[in-house]
């Protein structure tokens, strides 16, 4: 493939600018192809309330997500768009779910919500709301993971507890504690060939599950920059495909991938978000080969075959 003088000189331009409000955390190289992007998904037509998708999930061809206080859907087979309204919660303000088999469970926000235990909804009797409620062990951190047809959590001793415990919730009796880490945030939690990967401020780490009272290793570690603000650096969305990161950060307007085999070549920016200034996308997943990445305040969220 012929290489295109365009990227470099629109770096060495970033490099001379005074203007860095399109700065972008580490050097990237971004390429003339289209990386694989299918479509957006835009769901302005069926939401007229103004928000923001606080955390979604991808199961059996339909996409699951929080706006506000309500819980909606998609079918990813209609080119409609239409956000099916499922249930909402204007008690325990949703912030995190997971959908495993028939099944939907979702967690409050512990700053806002009354409770911050795991309600389940069964989505073949939508219509019968909220079936059954599981309280957890310690204090809510709202991140959920799926491991195969397992839900973990995370919870701490307390509020302010430096302390971070990984939970498989049981029906049937105690939730298994699985590890516990110290002074590490568990944000976007993977679990791929039985490794838990996750993202902490401006780190990519693994867990070995096979082996987890290893505390976790660094898998890749975002670069600093002078005059940057505290945070941003910090990772918003991460997921993993064959050795491959994709992340997007704050006060970022890039999604980008790096390539772990070469950890010393620069990311790859595979679509910028103009919209919003330094601050286009935000979460993301990856489901039968194909990347959902949310922006960051649209109403949309961008699909992508990897």
């Amino acid at each position: 493939m012929k290489t295109s003088l365009i990227p470099l000189i629109a770096f060495f331009f970033l490099c001379f600018s005074c203007d860095k409000i399109d700065e972008v955390i580490i050097p990237t190289i971004e390429e003339t192809t289209a990386h694989g992007f299918l479509k957006i998904i835009d769901f302005s037509s069926s939401i007229t309330e103004d928000s923001e998708i606080e955390d979604f999930d991808v199961e059996d061809g339909y996409i699951y997500f929080i706006y506000s206080k309500s819980i909606y859907r998609i079918n990813l087979n209609s080119e409609s768009n239409i956000a099916e309204h499922l249930i909402e919660d204007t008690l325990d303000w949703p912030a995190t779910l997971k959908v495993i088999g028939n099944i939907l469970y979702y967690q409050g926000d512990g700053s806002y919500s009354l409770s911050t235990d795991i309600k389940q909804m069964d989505l073949n009797n939508i219509s019968g709301g909220v079936q059954s409620t599981n309280s957890i062990l310690g204090s809510s951190r709202s991140e959920f993971c799926k491991n195969a047809d397992k839900l973990l959590y995370v919870s701490s001793p307390n509020g302010l507890s430096p302390i971070n415990n990984l939970y498989e919730l049981n029906q049937s009796s105690s939730d298994q504690l699985i590890a516990t880490e110290e002074y590490v945030h568990l944000e976007n939690m993977r679990v791929v060939d039985n490794y838990l990967y996750f993202s902490s401020v401006k780190e990519i780490r693994k867990l070995d599950l096979n082996n987890p009272t290893e505390k976790s290793s660094i898998v890749y570690t975002i670069p600093d920059i002078a005059d940057s603000f505290f945070s941003d650096n910090d990772i918003l969305g991460f997921d993993i495909k064959d050795n491959i990161i994709y992340l997007t950060q704050i006060s970022n307007n890039k999604l980008l991938s790096i390539n772990l085999e070469k950890p010393n070549e620069d990311p790859i920016i595979l679509k910028t978000n103009s919209n919003h200034g330094v601050t286009g996308y935000s979460k993301m997943i990856i489901s039968n080969g194909k990347l959902y990445v949310k922006k960051l305040s649209d109403k949309q969220l961008e699909v992508f075959e990897i």
